[in-house]
Formats: C-alpha cells, structure tokens, sequence
C-alpha cells in the first residue's frame, strides 16, 4: 500500500473514532442530564454502599443506590467553612460548579462565583446534585476522617451511630 494509502485510512480511522467518541458523548450527556427527582434528596435517601477509591481527610466517595439507580456520592468535609448551607456551597462552588452537567443548581448559594463547566469525559463522573447534610457515621468513618465526624450523631437507618 502506499503511504498516501495509510495515510489517509489512518486519518479515515482516526476520524470515525472521533465521530464514534462525540456520538457517545452526546449520549452520555443525554443519560446524565439532571432527574428533577434529585432535587430535593439528603444523603439518607441513599442507599449507601461500599468506600470508593483512596482515603483522604477532606474527603469521601460510595457508591450508593437511589431508586435502582447507581450513583457515587462523594462527601466534602467543611473544615474551612462555617456550617451553614450557604457558607457551605460557597466554599464547595468550585468543584461542583465545574463538574456539573446541563443547567446550575444553587447559583445563588454559591455566591457570585461563576465557572465554566468541563466537557463530559469519560473518566470524570459528572455532579448531578449538590446538598448540605450531616456527616453520618458509615463503617470506615472512625478510622478515616473522624475528624470531620460531629460529637453527636444521628445515623443512617441500618447503621450504627459512631458515638
């Protein structure tokens, strides 16, 4: 074959893989969009699985169930901002802001910061929806961020309370 040969069915290759790449992200971007039945969830809504991922101190992932759905939920811990919800989204706007699918949530909570989503990726997982809510006291908690954990606890239906 010619090299003009390969060079175009290189291109040809490489072109449909980026056609093949776009249209699933489109599709993705359509799976994805924003239920408005996740608008108004807490994290007891969930069901809560299994840590994900490293440990870290300012932060944690599960997996979690939510009407058959799969989700991972990753927990912030406030350490530099007050408790409030307001205080709250403004520390956190960033991340959520940027990671966020299809139209904002919580803008005005977040303050006057304003940021520019990423395109969709498929090693990134997209926030559906952001909410304040107390640190509940899962199986890993003690040992990995208890720090983050409050003195008095309320647990999660099915889990014990840390204190």
């Amino acid at each position: 074959m010619s090299r003009k040969k390969e060079q175009f069915k290189e291109l040809h290759q490489w072109i449909q893989e980026a056609l093949w790449n776009t249209n699933m992200f489109a599709q993705y971007q359509e799976d994805v969009e924003q239920p408005s039945s996740l608008a108004q969830l807490k994290l007891k809504d969930f069901e809560v699985g299994e840590r994900l991922g490293e440990s870290s101190s300012n932060s944690a992932v599960y997996a979690a169930k939510y009407m058959g759905r799969e989700f991972a939920v990753k927990m912030l811990f406030n350490f530099g901002a007050r408790s409030q919800s307001s205080s709250l989204y403004r520390e956190f706007a960033k991340e959520y802001q940027v990671l966020s699918v299809g139209k904002q949530q919580n803008t005005s909570e977040a303050g006057d910061a304003s940021y520019t989503s990423l395109p969709p990726h498929p090693n990134i997982s997209p926030v559906l929806h952001a909410f304040a809510d107390d640190v509940p006291c899962l199986p890993d908690a003690i040992t990995s961020y208890p720090a983050a954990l409050p003195m008095t606890m309320e647990a999660l239906p099915g889990i014990a309370p840390c204190f």
